[in-house]
């Protein structure tokens, strides 16, 4: 393996030849705009793909972003497709689960290669039901048009309009000019 590693690493783009059948490793990022004729999606797996460290700190605009990356990465493909995911093999004691962007293609679409546990999917699909209520439950108070809400540093003001794109309420406080766009997701926002 050393002896690899050092004759790869000598290797510029003058040694390269185009057009040999090779294997290129890349982040999904890399790979967006690219084509290749057969891609693998490795980590279709719960906590790798969503990533936990989206989900947590960006929740459903993390969701959303994760949900981009899969599409770019099962769109790199040409004329075959292959995802792995982990079918339940444990790493420290927790279980890992196929993505829930897995559950989201009709299995008419694709061909399982091996087996998975039925009652591991079902196992799974409750824990990303369950992980999406948990964010729900944490989340702030959702409000309508018309109420009265108090900012901790703008006051007092009314809800105008709700921008569901991107999940802000516009509140013209009443100490402010003009309306300003507050998260939803902001949960020291309180009904007056």
């Amino acid at each position: 393996m050393d002896e690899y590693l050092q004759l790869i690493a000598l290797y510029t783009d003058d040694d390269r030849e185009d057009h040999i059948d090779s294997v290129k490793l890349m982040t999904i990022h890399t790979a967006k705009g690219l084509e290749y004729p057969y891609v693998f999606v490795i980590g279709m797996t719960e906590s790798i793909l969503p990533h936990d460290r989206a989900l947590r700190q960006r929740k459903e605009r993390g969701l959303e972003e994760e949900r981009r990356l899969a599409y770019v990465a099962v769109t790199r493909a040409e004329c075959e497709l292959y995802l792995t995911e982990s079918e339940g093999f444990q790493n420290g004691g927790q279980k890992k689960y196929p993505s829930r962007f897995i559950f989201e293609v009709d299995e008419e679409l694709y061909e399982r290669i091996g087996e998975i546990d039925k009652s591991l999917i079902e196992e799974a699909k409750d824990f990303i039901l369950s992980s999406h209520r948990l964010e729900k439950d944490i989340s702030a108070d959702h409000f309508d048009i018309g109420t009265r809400v108090e900012h901790p540093v703008f006051g007092e003001g009314r809800i105008e309009e709700i921008d569901e794109k991107k999940n802000n309420y516009m509140i013209f406080f009443d100490r402010l000019k003009a309306p300003r766009p507050i998260s939803r997701h902001f949960k020291k926002l309180k009904k007056v």
